[in-house]
């Protein structure tokens, strides 16, 4: 890892050898892993390349820092767990334990899908969880009101010894409360979100051997 300035004729310098892959720069920080894909560890650095710290702790994810606390997926054994810590390692606590995948932060909330499908938001400081709904695969957006997301409705075995199983999945959303839920689009394969108000998905229907992009 080298920094080097474009407005100067000075060569490059040398932060870090060994470099497995760089992360982020955040609150004037960077962050890289060191090692390789079957042992790594995180180093933050000041952007000068001064004041090297590693991390004790095994982190797989840097998520982001907000008020001079860094929050971080932090893996333990097979589970993965939500962390934050101050950005110089003191004051680390858990906030949640039982991370599938984090979404996003909004309104003073995290929001990510645990470990049994279901989509969650938790303060900050880790109280008030709330678990909102059942069966998420996939979160499209998060809105200022609202939730955008996919969820399987239900798996059909059929053929012989009943093991084929189709998964039938729709497009919801449901509001930050985990009330008002609403079906938006019914049988989906899969689905993107375009904009704010767009979302792309393929369909299947009933009687057709084709697949259709539908705008919703």
């Amino acid at each position: 890892l080298y920094i080097k300035a474009l407005n100067s004729e000075e060569p490059e310098k040398l932060i870090e050898q060994n470099i497995f892959k760089f992360c982020d720069i955040i609150a004037d920080k960077l962050f890289y892993y060191i090692g390789n894909s079957r042992n790594q560890s995180l180093i933050n650095i000041n952007c000068d390349g001064s004041e090297r710290k590693e991390w004790p702790l095994y982190i797989s994810d840097v998520l982001f820092e907000q008020g001079g606390w860094l929050y971080f997926i932090r893996k333990a054994g097979y589970n993965s767990i939500l962390c934050k810590s101050r950005l110089d390692g003191s004051k680390f606590s858990i906030i949640a334990a039982d991370i599938e995948k984090f979404i996003d932060i909004k309104n003073g909330y995290l929001y990510y899908i645990n470990d049994e499908s279901t989509l969650v938001k938790v303060r900050m400081d880790g109280s008030n969880l709330q678990k909102l709904c059942e069966n998420v695969e996939q979160v499209l957006s998060v809105k200022e009101d609202k939730i955008i997301f996919t969820s399987i409705d239900e798996r059909i075995s059929s053929g012989f010894e009943l093991t084929t199983v189709t998964i039938v999945k729709s497009i919801y959303a449901v509001d930050f409360s985990g009330s008002g839920k609403i079906k938006l689009a019914y049988n989906i394969k899969s689905a993107k979100e375009y904009d704010d108000n767009t979302v792309y998905y393929i369909a299947t229907e009933e009687g057709e051997t084709n697949y259709d992009g539908v705008k919703n």
